[in-house]
């Protein structure tokens, strides 16, 4: 048997062959305001996954080249207000019957000039929320920790740009500002690790 060592990420097929990349792991919540209290909903799980041009492999150095493409997914019923009240209102407000998933779909991405150990990031792509598409920018910072590649950033929406009529609660003592923050926080494993291929 003939073994080959080929340099490859933590993934199902290898980057030659353009993979696809799971984060391991993502937390993703959305912050506001109300005529009361802030407040701030947290997404249980988050299903977060990038796809890498043919021949790349994710290193802080290739952050922005390296993606083709990329998914996060949040169930609306996983986000968590941490009150059983304000969790039902604002599945109603974003129709989580009709539309049961917050998406954002990444397009492209553009590097900019590192500081120091973290590179700044543009990412371009559209966001699904409520039913409604919109396209969107998000500027993240990368910084790579040991194995892992971390990828931080916050977007500052408007609920009703998504067509979203911001909830009222106890009776319209308690109104939710429109203006709402999503802020990401998800890490990946960079590469290359050693796998053995064999053949006979």
């Amino acid at each position: 048997m003939k073994r080959i060592l080929l340099p490859a990420l933590l993934l199902t097929t290898t980057p030659a062959l353009g993979a696809e990349l799971q984060a391991s792991s993502a937390r993703v919540s959305f912050e506001g305001t109300s005529t009361v209290q802030a407040w701030t909903c947290a997404a249980k799980t988050a299903d977060t996954q990038i796809s890498l041009r043919e021949g790349e492999a994710l290193t802080l150095e290739t952050v922005a080249t390296a993606l083709q493409g990329g998914r996060v997914r949040i169930a609306v019923p996983a986000l968590d207000c941490r009150n059983g009240t304000m969790n039902d209102h604002m599945r109603v407000a974003l129709k989580a019957k009709q539309h049961s998933a917050i998406v954002f779909t990444l397009q492209g991405a553009e590097a900019r000039a590192a500081n120091g150990a973290k590179v700044p990031v543009g990412l371009k792509g559209e966001l699904t929320l409520a039913g409604a598409t919109r396209p969107i920018r998000l500027e993240v910072v990368a910084t790579q920790e040991g194995q892992t590649l971390r990828v931080r950033g916050e977007y500052a929406l408007k609920m009703t740009e998504w067509n979203v009529t911001p909830p009222t609660l106890m009776f319209g003592t308690m109104k939710v500002g429109e203006s709402v923050t999503v802020k990401l926080d998800v890490t990946f494993p960079v590469g290359p690790l050693p796998v053995m291929v064999g053949s006979r």
